[in-house]
């Protein structure tokens, strides 16, 4: 393992590889691999899986037996789904011998890896020392070699304990690493003459720069192409200053597109079509004649189980080979494809694409300032706020899906500002994750910070611990929304989680504050940000709220809102067109806005719609405010929704409760502009 040069070794320590524990503290010094003790298997593979992204490198994980590796496993297919290495080390006792009675025999398992299989790139259960030196440096090749996942290894207990005989002839294998594969070039010439010929081009990249050199290749091609760059966020792959960042308006640019490269994309599928939630209806988004070229190293490495690969999409051109390591030889074939005329008629695009990227920015300014000074505190200006501490320091925010608006305000260029998400969605990642950051950061001078969702801390509320024994800095703003949001409408009862009663108790500062001055209070976490949580009492949303209790549930139920909702989109339209003064001119029911503003919480609004009608998180809801709808519109669309809502019946939201909603939109006052918020003033470099 020390040969691996692996730093770091996370664990829940346990009996199976209490050998190795101790040969990792007692004979090596707890140095190279250094172990740190976790609360929870998962946390350790999450912890690992957010060093890797920040290192660029694996770190180690240990897991005990059965039911360590079971505990492991979502985090393990977290990593899967993200393309990151984890060298993961399981404990067993496979000789039936010399097993223990009672508890050893339930955590022994024939096949350990057997469980993880399906969502790991190799594994091995050695037989021998000799087997065992040979398949770590196999393991580590393989984990790090794009694309790049998770490996086990099985570290027998019987093995670890048994005496070396003196004569044993032992070696340890030199690591040689793989160089990352490029896409032939032929292909590559045929991809550089469809770019340059492209009228209307958009460049979508997922996972294409793991460093900064990645980073600046992505620049160099979408210069040479004078091309705008969808960054999808799966990894920082595209300065946020730069005039060919055009990531928040990727649905136009792909909808007037006639070639779109991607380099790296999870969903290829999904950047050209969708399926609206709850009533699965499709809609193209390309053109059918778009011409698509795909840049990457999926094909090589599928499962059948797990439905990772998403949804089948033909390419046009199909290249196999790693992004950022292909970019350089795609971009000369560009550069040699354009000749004068066509550079030049390139150029000529500049002035226009760099208006557009201002107006973009100005769009998203005006956003965020929509509901600036609302209680509970906007998800935008909790952003805004986060970024105004930290922007002194050189930062990194662990997860930088969580929240929409850190990508899209914050002026980002440097490969480590944005890490990314978790893969797969699996809720207690993103703290674990970010502590794992914060330890490959920590002797970078790099501020890890996140954003952290309360009910994905209360999946993990261990790794504060380890971060806080193990003196790993890190900022942590609570985002408090108070709810699983798909759990909204049936648990709106549910009490609120306290986050600082946790916090103490794993040996860290924690902070509240639910109104509209938080920048102070930030100020004074960042000092402290060895050892500190802030905790927002915030009730803004993400995705679209569950909604059982609404309108029923299940098949029927989504049946039945497509049903309503196509009727009651055309009783709308016929309503507008023969009786506009019905629908413009009757006045709504008399309302209290002090009732409606408790309902407008009680009933979940808040969650796609934002807590003063600003709109949802990543287009869960539209804007409400500041042009609201008629009454009957707005009735009418709660009662027989159109499009994603869901249906709201009476006995559910009474007419009376609808009435004091509406009243409460009326009464939020405007927000200020833009130019009177300093901490929205962001300056762009580019």
């Amino acid at each position: 393992i020390k040969a691996t040069g692996i730093e770091y070794i996370a664990s829940n320590p346990a009996s199976s590889f209490r050998s190795l524990h101790e040969s990792i503290v007692n004979y090596g010094g707890n140095r190279k691999p250094e172990f740190l003790t976790c609360m929870h298997e998962e946390s350790s593979v999450a912890m690992a899986h957010g060093y890797a992204k920040a290192a660029g490198k694996p770190m180690g994980v240990l897991a005990h037996g059965s039911v360590g590796l079971q505990h492991a496993a979502m985090a393990v297919y977290n990593a899967w789904c993200d393309r990151v290495p984890v060298m993961i080390f399981g404990g067993n006792f496979m000789d039936a011998a010399h097993r223990r009675p009672g508890v050893e025999w339930y955590h022994c398992v024939q096949d350990p890896a057997g469980m993880l299989r399906d969502f790991v790139k190799w594994d091995d259960q050695p037989a021998s020392l000799q087997h065992f030196a040979e398949s770590v440096m196999r393991a580590y090749k393989f984990a790090t070699t794009p694309p790049m996942e998770p490996v086990v290894i099985i570290a027998d207990g019987m093995l670890q304990e048994h005496p070396i005989d003196e004569d044993a002839k032992l070696g340890i294998p030199r690591l040689t690493l793989s160089a990352p594969p490029q896409g032939e070039s032929g292909a590559l010439k045929e991809a550089a003459k469809l770019l340059a010929a492209a009228d209307s081009l958009v460049i979508i990249a997922d996972r294409a720069a793991r460093s900064q050199e990645g980073v600046r290749r992505m620049v160099e091609l979408a210069e040479a192409l004078n091309a705008p760059v969808v960054d999808l966020g799966s990894r920082m792959n595209f300065p946020t200053t730069h005039y060919l960042a055009r990531s928040e308006d990727g649905r136009a640019l792909v909808r007037e597109a006639d070639v779109v490269l991607m380099l790296e994309v999870a969903d290829p599928w999904g950047q050209l079509n969708t399926i609206s939630d709850p009533q699965h209806e499709y809609r193209r988004i390309a053109k059918p004649d778009v011409k698509l070229i795909h840049v990457t190293l999926a094909d090589n490495l599928m499962k059948s189980n797990y439905q990772d690969a998403q949804r089948f999409c033909p390419c046009d051109l199909s290249i196999s080979g790693d992004a950022e390591a292909t970019l350089p030889a795609l971009t000369e074939a560009v550069k040699k494809e354009i000749g004068g005329s066509r550079k030049s008629a390139l150029a000529g695009r500049t002035d226009k694409l760099r208006s557009q990227h201002r107006e973009m920015k100005e769009r998203t300014r005006a956003a965020a300032a929509n509901g600036w000074n609302a209680a509970p505190v906007t998800t935008a200006r909790l952003s805004a706020e986060l970024w105004n501490a930290i922007k002194g320091d050189k930062w990194c925010l662990a997860d930088s899906r969580n929240l929409g608006w850190s990508a899209r305000l914050w002026p980002a260029t440097e490969h480590y500002n944005f890490l990314g998400h978790s893969g797969a969605a699996g809720v207690g990642q993103i703290a674990p994750a970010a502590v794992g950051a914060a330890l490959a950061n920590r002797d970078k001078g790099i501020l890890t910070a996140v954003i952290q969702p309360d009910g994905d801390l209360m999946y993990a509320p261990g790794v504060l611990w380890t971060a806080a024994h193990h003196k790993i800095p890190i900022l942590m703003l609570m985002h408090n929304n108070r709810a699983y949001h798909q759990d909204l409408s049936p648990g709106s009862d549910a009490p609120a989680e306290d986050g600082r009663a946790a916090q103490p108790a794993h040996g860290q500062r924690a902070h509240r504050h639910h109104h509209r001055e938080p920048a102070h209070r930030l100020r004074a976490a960042r000092a402290r940000a060895g050892r500190v949580g802030r905790r927002p009492d915030h009730r803004s949303g993400g995705d679209r709220a569950g909604a059982a209790a609404r309108g029923g549930g299940g098949e029927a139920r989504r049946a039945g809102v497509g049903r309503r909702g196509d009727a009651g989109a055309l009783m709308r339209f016929f309503i507008l067109l023969l009786f506009p003064s019905v629908l413009f001119g009757q006045d709504a029911p008399a309302g209290s806005a002090e009732r409606g503003h408790q309902a407008y919480l009680k009933y979940q609004c808040y969650s796609c719609h934002g807590t003063v009608g600003q709109g949802g998180e990543r287009g869960a809801g539209p804007r409400l405010l500041p042009n609201l709808f008629p009454w009957v519109a707005f009735s009418m669309q709660t009662r027989t929704p159109r499009q994603d809502m869901p249906a709201y019946r009476k006995d559910h939201l009474s007419d009376q409760d609808l009435a004091d909603i509406y009243a409460y939109l009326r009464s939020v006052k405007p927000s200020p502009a833009v130019a009177n918020i300093p901490q929205l003033n962001f300056e762009d470099k580019r």
